[in-house]
């Protein structure tokens, strides 16, 4: 095989995991693979960048919130010194452990993504199970990460439910259509790392339909403002322990598996040449 072509990458984010599907392997800092034919890619790759990712912080918040703001502040200095070059920090689900029951946890949550906003470190959060019900409510992680928490701060895209209005369903300023008010339950941010562009699309734990649907509508926009923008899917428990995708959600009726989701929203958006 001489070299790779992709036309379009996408990476999965999970708690305990990074899946890849038909994408290069994108460390935490790292420049990623071409887009193009290798040689031309090798002249206009970015200079290496960190993500990070901050997987299941629920012990944290409920027992060492030192430990969740010495986090947070350990990213804010290498951000300011400059010598990791971090663009993002995504978390993947389970910021607390007791979903509603426990104001102290998300109070201990709050305070360690105030550090990550003071320090200007654009960032992303998701639910898991240990942070909605599995009726999908989270009373207070909506008070925690609502959307006003993130409004106008130039990287956050949109979330599900922007273009709800007294219940109606819309077309929201971003262009993509909301067919329920999830808040931020389920939102994208844009990274700018150049000559790549990256959006992060964050979906609660179990994904819905109406999470797919929406993620689906999120792509084909951005797909329209650059057409080699790489994505990266960010969601609870994508794999199991085994390392393989459960083929049953893990606690929500109207949930979808992930092999679901791995077959009707990740496959048929990856396209690939090989040469």
């Amino acid at each position: 095989m001489a070299g790779t072509r992709f036309r379009r990458s996408f990476v999965v984010v999970a708690a305990g995991a990074v899946l890849l599907a038909l994408a290069p392997a994108v460390p935490s800092q790292a420049a990623v693979a071409p887009k193009d034919d290798a040689a031309s890619a090798s002249a206009s790759a970015p200079a290496p960048f960190t993500i990070v990712a901050y997987p299941d912080t629920q012990k944290y918040s409920k027992s060492y919130p030192s430990t969740y703001n010495q986090q947070a502040q350990w990213v804010v200095d290498h951000k300011a010194a400059n010598d990791l070059n971090i663009k993002f920090v995504t978390h993947l689900g389970d910021i607390v452990e007791s979903i509603d029951s426990s104001a102290k946890e998300w109070d201990n949550a709050d305070a360690a993504h105030d550090i990550l906003e003071r320090g200007s470190v654009p960032y992303g959060v998701v639910p898991g199970n240990h942070d909605i019900s599995r009726a999908g409510v989270g009373t207070r992680y909506d008070a925690t990460f609502p959307p006003s928490r993130f409004a106008g701060q130039p990287w956050y895209g949109g979330y599900l439910g922007d273009s709800i209005s007294g219940g109606t369903q819309g077309i929201a300023s971003d262009g993509v259509f909301d067919s329920t008010d999830r808040r931020n339950k389920d939102s994208y941010q844009i990274v700018n790392v150049a000559p790549l562009r990256f959006v992060f699309i964050n979906l609660e734990y179990d994904m819905p339909q109406y999470t797919l649907n929406w993620a689906q509508g999120v792509i084909n926009k951005q797909l329209t403002v650059d057409p080699d923008t790489e994505f990266v899917l960010v969601t609870h428990n994508f794999i199991n322990a085994k390392n393989a995708r459960p083929t049953s959600p893990i606690s929500r009726a109207d949930g979808r598996s992930a092999q679901y989701v791995w077959q009707n929203l990740i496959t048929k958006n990856c396209r690939s040449t090989w040469s």
